[in-house]
């Protein structure tokens, strides 16, 4: 044994324990290697949350339906409708071959036959023979028929309506409709949506053309002396337009109903004209103003927060999911930039932990850094909120391109863990020191991340709730007003 064995032996260690050089400290990275894997745990759950999120949200929701199980789901509902929905899925299925016709004449004789057998199916309302007048109209003008012998024609469609209803069964259709929808996933609010982009269209086309040609019937009948028949004409065209207005539906059937209505009435001679008309007349302007107006000062939802292109129906609902999604796409890509440039220096802090990297340090600095980066993302907002509010509109709409605040945000990260880089530091620690306060920042924006899904999950339930609600009770008055509809009460009063 040498002198130094022994001089070793006598100080409690072991012989040729001097020649393995110092024991390192493993004690001091237990701090550091927790802090990695708590960040790595809290990323993880933060970005599985932020993908149910995304796909809870109404668009990516509606966009995940498979377009064969919808039709699926249609087909199987509509074998088992009776009453009045069958009778709404009938009358829009004959304004559709309407609208078939316009585009397809030669098709026009297939399409009128298989009106009539539909129309034997339709009960509680005698619209579908004014649909069937319709199409009778268009076959005359394709056989370049004189207006003046149209009358004999349709008039076995067009007499014996004085007490009619001509009711189009479309909110019983577009509630069946929702319910599918619901029974497909889709929650409260984009299901009432997704209805009522099928609801009430197919019978704009009907509407106006019926409305027009009854209106050049009417004269032509005037023309050849025969005044009843005008009035008859008149009046028949007056109630259908009456009624529609005055049924709920969706508000482009009803203003398109008001709009012809006006028209219709407008052209009668002022001297005639009596007093109730002209009340009916400015009621309807009145009321058609209201809900334009209010729709106008209300903006189209994002793209992401609907299947369409109405007016927003609740706007705190809506600006409350808003700023929740607009945080969450801030606060991302700040934290990818992060767990990117943790993976690359993680080592760095391990190895210097020892030596002024420390966990006090790191937690102060990540706190720092957050704090900077979201008090960027609020001055972003407040500084150009329109320009902001746009640049959310790009998400979910790739005709658009792609959104810059994301961008901007992981810009900001960057930035900052720049800063933290090329601040004067000994040896290799600038590395252990980034590391460090990345992992940190890793930590506080997972957990943020976190909280503001659950904010944003809560404001989807709250939205889909509110625009549900609000649709079921009136879409138009949810727009324009309840007082709105007080515009109305000299067309209720009203006798065409």
């Amino acid at each position: 044994m040498t002198r130094r064995d022994k001089t070793d032996q006598n100080r409690g260690g072991r012989p040729g324990a001097a020649r393995s050089g110092p024991a390192q400290p493993t004690g001091r990275r237990g701090g550091p290697i927790a802090l990695l894997v708590i960040a790595g745990l809290l990323t993880a759950a933060g970005l599985v949350q932020l993908r149910v999120v995304w796909m809870n949200l109404p668009l990516p929701k509606s966009e995940r339906l498979d377009v064969n199980a919808v039709v699926q789901a249609f087909r199987s509902a509509r074998a088992s409708w009776t009453g009045d929905v069958r009778s709404g899925v009938l009358l829009a299925i004959i304004s559709s071959h309407f609208t078939t016709a316009l585009h397809e004449p030669d098709r026009l004789s297939e399409l009128f036959e298989d009106a009539r057998a539909g129309y034997a199916g339709i009960s509680g309302t005698q619209l579908g023979r004014l649909q069937l007048a319709a199409l009778a109209m268009f076959r005359f003008e394709r056989e370049n028929a004189p207006l003046a012998s149209w009358w004999t024609a349709l008039e076995p469609y067009l007499t014996g309506l004085d007490n009619a209803s001509f009711g189009h069964f479309l909110p019983e259709l577009l509630a069946a409709n929702t319910t599918v929808y619901t029974q497909l996933g889709l929650a409260a609010g984009s299901a009432h949506r997704s209805a009522r982009n099928v609801v009430g269209y197919p019978h704009g086309p009907f509407l106006e053309y019926f409305a027009e040609r009854m209106e050049r019937m009417a004269r032509a009948r005037d023309e050849a002396g025969d005044p009843a028949a005008a009035t008859a004409c008149r009046r028949l065209v007056r109630r259908l337009l009456q009624q529609w207005v005055l049924d709920p539906a969706p508000p482009a059937v009803r203003l398109l109903a008001a709009d012809l209505l006006i028209g219709s009435l407008a052209a009668d001679r002022p001297a005639s004209a009596p007093a109730a008309t002209t009340d009916v007349v400015r009621g309807l302007r009145q009321w058609r103003a209201a809900y334009r107006d209010h729709a106008a000062r209300r903006p189209t939802p994002l793209s992401l927060l609907s299947s369409s292109y109405a007016p927003v129906a609740d706007q705190s609902a809506h600006d409350r999911l808003r700023d929740a999604v607009a945080a969450l796409f801030w606060i991302t890509p700040g934290l990818i930039v992060a767990v990117v440039l943790t993976a690359l220096a993680a080592t760095r802090w391990l190895r210097h932990s020892a030596a002024g990297a420390g966990l006090r340090a790191a937690l102060a600095g990540g706190l720092l850094l957050g704090l900077a980066l979201i008090a960027a993302g609020l001055l972003y907002f407040q500084v150009n909120p329109a320009g902001a509010h746009d640049d959310l509109r790009r998400l979910g709409s790739p005709d658009l391109g792609w959104p810059r605040y994301p961008f901007v945000s992981a810009a900001v990260a960057v930035v900052l863990l720049v800063l933290v880089a090329v601040w004067p530091a000994r040896g290799g620690q600038r590395a252990a020191r980034v590391a460090a306060w990345a992992t940190a920042l890793c930590v506080l924006l997972a957990a943020v991340l976190m909280g503001t899904c659950l904010w944003a999950r809560a404001a989807t339930a709250r939205y889909e709730t509110r625009t549900a609600a609000l649709l079921d009770s009136g879409e138009f008055a949810a727009l324009a007003g309840a007082e709105a509809d007080r515009q109305l009460d000299p067309l209720r009063a009203w006798n065409p």
